[in-house]
């Protein structure tokens, strides 16, 4: 059933997203505050999901968003995990005003290998899209998933206002 499959699909990388991008981001922001920590995994994980199936949604450019997710991501987590920051205005502000001097100082086979993965990942994720189905069906699940988005956020501990989880919190600054 195509409609299962769709789902799965969004389960599966949601999951893997969040196991390997947002949980180690949020361990690193707070090492010894469990339960933040799982409140804001699970967010993570009803966010990801989410965005999966609306990439889904729109098929056309799925592959363009998918492998530009899952690179500049990586870039993110790298930049977070080594230097311990986490993601903000200020942060991006520096990388405008980095010359190609500053830019090959942090030049890395880390983040080699960690675009290299990202990268591979996105191929696996463009490769196992599932095929189209009815689009209204589709939209609805969409919206349905937009909702609970919605309903989760006030369960949010105050230590994670601001810090959204990957790929939302470096695209929103």
């Amino acid at each position: 059933d195509l409609k299962k499959k769709t789902l799965f699909y969004a389960f599966f990388w949601s999951v893997l997203y969040t196991l390997s991008m947002n949980i180690p981001y949020y361990a690193m922001l707070f090492p010894e505050n469990h339960a933040v920590l799982i409140k804001a995994s699970l967010l993570s994980f009803i966010y990801g999901i989410t965005m999966f199936y609306g990439i889904i949604l729109i098929r056309i450019v799925s592959h363009i968003f998918i492998t530009a997710i899952f690179f500049t991501s990586s870039v993110v987590f790298y930049f977070s995990l080594t230097y311990g920051y986490a993601q903000n205005k200020d942060m991006f502000a520096l990388l405008l005003e980095t010359n190609l001097h500053e830019a090959a100082g942090v030049f890395s086979p880390d983040i080699l290998l960690f675009t290299g993965l990202s990268l591979l990942a996105s191929w696996f994720a463009v490769k196992t899209l599932p095929l189209q189905e009815n689009f209204k069906r589709r939209l609805s699940i969409f919206c349905a998933l937009c909702l609970c988005c919605a309903l989760f956020k006030p369960l949010l501990p105050v230590e994670i206002k601001g810090k959204h989880p990957m790929p939302f919190g470096y695209l929103s600054h």
